[in-house]
This record gives structure tokens, sequence and C-alpha cells, in this order.
């Protein structure tokens, strides 16, 4: 071997030490740094001590506030977790969390995005077994509007209709159930794009387990009707084809039943919600038997009565109109005393539930009906 091979081999052998070098360095520089390994999304409302991330119910007005749960591991194995929350109550238990300030700096910035976790359709008429699968799934919609923070104010705001040029009644409601999911990854610096390592809450996919949290808050409900139909509020609202209530039947594909989707308040359906209204069971049946009524001249009659029906003796806010496949849960008289198409009414129809005039609500070829009344 002559000189100059000499010194090319040399140089190469250099090459590939300091190569091989910067690897090893690099390598144990990563294993040093902490590993993330979960996320979980708590909330909790202004002023109180302890988030949680079980299904909550917030008064009307509250703000509520949602924050990512980080858990790592360090080059020991020990795991550890950091919170914007002081106190953190997830799966039944407290979990020992620190301030972000405990987040080692050499690991990076910690950063999020927030989804929220939507039906992926607004409502549908007769989902049968063969297409629930897809009629009532969910999706994660990004939204931006809550910022890259560990932690986020609820602004019940759904994101499932944007494609509409207007937003649906049933979301103009200040409260609801909504579902959140965050994305949490670390940055070598605040502005790079693309995240060191990363780890993501359950959402869309693990719905149907109950593993996605959920927070609703209480609207201002009328008088008359149950506090706990503020849950249905944002929910899609589907009506089932025939002997799929309550149980799905044989070939039911999802892993709840109708019923036990209407109380998680995953869906909702026309007479979940009546049902919900008029004694805060979504499964159950809080009427009397049902009465026969026909609309004639734009009141609601009983057969052969020459009176209309009339608020505050016949019915009551809470008592619903049975018409077709249509639940129509009264809410308040018009001014006139009776039952006529001014009045208004909470339902469900191809969209979450929202308040309408009864006249606007009812199927447009409606003639007849049932009125049930709330056992009281």
């Amino acid at each position: 071997m002559d000189e100059d091979t000499r010194r090319i081999v040399g140089v190469l052998a250099a090459v590939v030490v300091l190569v091989a070098a910067v690897v090893l360095w690099w390598r144990a520089q990563q294993a040093g740094l902490p590993q993330l390994v979960e996320v979980r999304v708590a909330a909790r409302a202004e002023g109180e001590d302890v988030a949680s991330d079980r299904h909550r119910v917030f008064p009307p007005g509250s703000r509520v506030l949602v924050g990512a749960v980080v858990g790592y591991r360090r080059s020991d194995g020990t795991l550890h977790w950091v919170s914007p929350f002081p106190e953190v109550e997830s799966r039944g238990e407290r979990l020992p969390v620190h301030g972000l300030d405990r987040w080692p700096r050499a690991a990076g910035t910690l950063r999020a995005n927030w989804y929220t976790v939507e039906p992926s359709l607004l409502g549908w008429i007769g989902v049968s077994a063969e297409d629930a699968h897809y009629r009532l799934e969910y999706e994660d919609f990004l939204d931006t509007e809550m910022g890259r923070d560990l932690m986020a104010e609820v602004r019940w705001h759904s994101n499932n209709a944007e494609f509409l040029s207007s937003p649906p009644a049933g979301h103009q409601v200040p409260g609801g159930t909504m579902r959140f999911r965050a994305r949490v990854g670390t940055y070598k610096d605040p502005r790079d794009l693309f995240a060191r390592d990363s780890v993501i809450s359950p959402g869309a996919a693990e719905v149907w387990r109950g593993s996605v949290p959920a927070v609703t808050r209480d609207a201002e409900l009328p008088p008359g009707l149950h506090p706990a139909t503020s849950s249905a509020f944002r929910l899609g609202c589907f009506s089932l084809a025939p002997d799929i209530w309550p149980d799905g039947g044989p070939d039911w594909p999802l892993p709840l039943t109708p019923a036990e989707m209407a109380e998680h308040f995953l869906i909702t359906t026309p007479r979940s919600l009546a049902a919900l209204a008029g004694g805060g069971d979504p499964t159950a049946d809080p009427w009397s038997a049902p009465e026969p009524v026909v609309l004639r001249g734009g009141g609601w009659f009983r057969p052969g009565a020459a009176q209309a029906l009339r608020w505050g003796r016949d019915v009551a806010a809470g008592d619903t109109l049975h018409v077709g496949e249509r639940y129509l849960v009264l809410v308040r008289d018009d001014g006139d005393g009776v039952v006529s198409l001014g009045d208004e009414v909470l339902f469900g129809w191809m969209e979450p539930p929202r308040f309408r005039a009864l006249g606007l609500a009812m199927p447009a070829d409606a003639t007849s009906g049932h009125l049930l009344r709330v056992a009281r």
C-alpha cells in the first residue's frame, strides 16, 4: 500500500470513528431524555381544586377548563406526571402530578393540539344494524382556537358543522355535552413544526369504550323540563329502524346498544330526548297512557272535543306530542292558552336538539298523533 492510499484510508477511518462517536453521543443524549408515555384529558370549573376525567356536569355559565395531563418516563424507568392542574383525579384515583415547571427543560417545550370528538353526522333517519357503524360514528376535529397550551378553555363551539353556511340551531345553545382529545409533543424549539416525541389521548376510535372524557354544561332551561335535558344538547339525533331500540338486535355491530349510547349521552333519539326532558332518564317511559289527538284549524284537540288542549289543565311543560316519528316536547304557550302551532317545543330530528315553534317542528302532513302526559 503506497503512502497516498494509506493517507486516504486513514482519513476514511477517522471519519468513520468521528461519525460513530457522534451517533453514540446522540443516542446517549436521547436515552437520557424523558420519553412521553401517555396523555389524559381532565376538566374542572374555574375556582375548583381538583380536575377529573369522569363525565361531569357544570352549572350554567361555568367557565370550564380542560387540561392535558402528561405521563413520561425517565432513563431509570420511573413514571412521572406533569399537569397544568395541581390536583387530578383520573380513572377513579388521584394521580401524583407535578406542575409543568417540573418538566425537564433539556427535553424541550411541551405543546398541545386540541381536538373535539363529535358525531360525524348531525343526525339520520332509520338507522339500522347494517349502517349503524358509519351513521353513528364519531370523528376528531382539530380545534385551533383552543391554542397550543396544555390547558384550554372550553368554548362550547361544535366543529362538526363547519361545512354549513350557518350553525344548526342546536349548536347555539350555550351548553350541552362535549368531548375532547389532546396530542402533546416535545419540541426542541417552540417554533419547530415537528415534535421530537408525541402522545395522544383516546379519541373517536375509542369513544364507544367510554374512554374519551366528556363535560356537560347545563343550559338555562324553561320551567317544566328536567335539568338533565342539557346533557343531550350538541348530540346527533337519530331515529332508528323498527326493532332496533333498545338493544339493537342480534346483528347490532357496535359495542354499546342504542339504549346504552343514549344513557352515556353519545347519541339522542327523538324518543329518548322526550323521555329525558319529561323525567330525566332517556331510556325510561315517564308518560301515562297515550291519548289520541287530532290537528284542526291550527290547534290540537282530543277527537270530538270542541275545545283545543288547554295549557295548565290538559297539558303542561314537559308533556310530549308524538306525531309520526317525531316527539315534540311542549315548552311554552304562545299566549292563546291552547296547544297551537305557535307554541314552543323542544325536539330532535335529523340534527341536534333545538327549540322551535310547534308548526315548524311537525311533519308537514301531520293530522293526528298522541299526547304523552308526564306521570305526575
